[in-house]
């Protein structure tokens, strides 16, 4: 909780590579997730939230090296100073033809003001991101989202929620809980491929959020969690995933809880132009008691890539994904966290 890089400190041309993974509810003086001094650091496909800098950097530091952050979600990280709530470029000096730092198709939210800033030599890039509004970044940007200062190139960016954060709301973290209380469980159990897009074996990429309401009236209170999972499989496979999602991300409930929101993207990779993706998004309200378990199944559609048809005049396949999940709330009388 001290000094640089609250999870990970690389300096003197270290190599960090982070894929499929999370940097959740990290603490520093400086560099809540990642202090990279003179190194190259890779973030892909990864959740950086919650992460707090008591002074400079809440998520990112990249001082005269490469950083490249891709399809990631950067969520409520903040610093203490406020330089830098996500990310911060370095660059100076004979640094300044070869510090990089790049942050694309990814979602920033909810960080502290701004969340990407630097010097202003070196190579920044900042383009096809969600900033939380369709208006784009705030700061020097024209919009209301999150903020970017220190001349990022930012323009395009997306203008709706990227599958990188299907429901972008930061972890919530009350501290210890009392005796008795409920920590809350989220399962990938099994997904069937029914119908693929095409022949072949592919590579399916998972990424789904769930929103719950606490109904403790002493704390009221919604928080998500992200869970990432991946497999490989054709028509008529079904895979076994036993995946359970980031328990980092939760503290605990008590008695009863609501299940407001479900939301999944799925995308198939199959090494074509253009990858072919699905959406499902569900809105139970089902309450859920300390010590229940409630299991259930999804059946998404999954639309082919228009273009890669066109291109290669072949009539259009649609796919279909069963996914089986369970939520269970297990009685704890300690934050297994602390």
């Amino acid at each position: 909780g001290q000094g640089h890089g609250g999870a990970i400190f690389a300096v003197e041309e270290a190599s960090v590579s982070i894929t499929d993974s999370g940097l959740v509810d990290n603490e520093a003086d400086d560099g809540g997730a990642i202090w990279s001094d003179r190194s190259f650091v890779s973030v892909e496909r990864s959740l950086v939230a919650g992460n707090v800098a008591n002074d400079e950097v809440g998520g990112l530091a990249n001082l005269f090296g490469v950083l490249t952050v891709h399809e990631s979600a950067l969520l409520g990280n903040s610093s203490g100073r406020g330089d830098a709530g996500a990310v911060y470029h370095g660059s100076g000096g004979v640094y300044s033809n070869t510090t990089t730092t790049s942050v694309t198709d990814s979602c920033i939210l909810d960080n502290s003001f701004p969340a990407l800033n630097g010097s202003l030599s070196g190579v920044k890039l900042a383009t096809g991101n969600w900033w939380g509004d369709p208006s784009g970044p705030s700061g020097e940007g024209p919009g209301s989202g999150d903020g970017v200062m220190g001349s990022w190139p930012y323009d395009p960016w997306a203008l709706d929620v990227l599958a990188a954060c299907v429901f972008a709301e930061a972890p919530w973290a009350p501290g210890q809980p009392p005796s008795g209380a409920c920590e809350v469980l989220v399962w990938f159990d099994e997904a069937t491929v029914i119908a693929d897009t095409d022949e072949g074996l592919d590579d399916w990429r998972i990424t789904a959020a769930a929103r719950f309401y606490d109904f403790d009236p002493t704390r009221d209170r919604e928080i998500a969690s992200i869970g990432i999972t991946s497999f490989d499989g054709d028509a008529g496979d079904t895979v076994v995933l036993e995946q359970q999602w980031r328990t980092e991300m939760w503290d605990s409930y008590a008695n009863l809880i609501r299940l407001d929101d479900v939301a999944i993207t799925i995308r198939e990779n199959d090494g074509r132009a253009g990858s072919d993706i699905a959406t499902f998004r569900w809105s139970p309200g089902t309450l859920i008691e300390c010590g229940e378990t409630m299991s259930f199944t999804a059946l998404i559609g999954v639309t082919p890539s228009s273009g890669r048809f066109l291109r290669n005049a072949q009539p259009e396949t649609y796919g279909l994904i069963q996914l089986d999940m369970t939520i269970t709330a297990v009685p704890v009388t300690w934050n297994p966290r602390r």
